[in-house]
């Protein structure tokens, strides 16, 4: 039986070696050694070129709590730029979000952003 976590992660064009310390966890972390691609944002709407990365995992059966609590240890060059955000499959109606410097929405997420003005 599956346990199913979408996972994605938003981070800025930089963050590529922060990303292999990531997947790096995940593989040295997860029996499944399951790791996050990129998402192509070709498709993207709008009249200008999508500047954000974005990674994806389907994850199963994943320590995604456990991802959640090492993600700001990945050396993130602008941790309040990086989010993790999570939809657990036994809990259809609300995701979890974390940022590269530890903070969650529940930490209060949207006040953390005034660090980019």
């Amino acid at each position: 039986m599956s346990v199913i976590t979408d996972l994605l992660i938003v981070t800025s064009a930089d963050e590529a070696e922060a990303m292999a310390r990531l997947n790096a966890w995940c593989h040295d972390n997860d029996s499944r050694q399951q790791t996050f691609e990129p998402i192509s944002t070709d498709a993207a709407g709008g009249t200008k070129v999508f500047c954000a990365r974005v990674w994806a995992m389907a994850a199963n059966h994943f320590d995604w709590r456990g991802l959640a609590e090492a993600f700001p240890t990945f050396g993130w060059r602008w941790p309040v730029g990086v989010m993790l955000i999570a939809q657990y499959e036994h809990n259809d109606l609300a995701l979890e979000a974390w940022r590269g410097d530890g903070a969650s929405i529940e930490d209060g997420y949207a006040v953390g952003w005034a660090a980019l003005d």
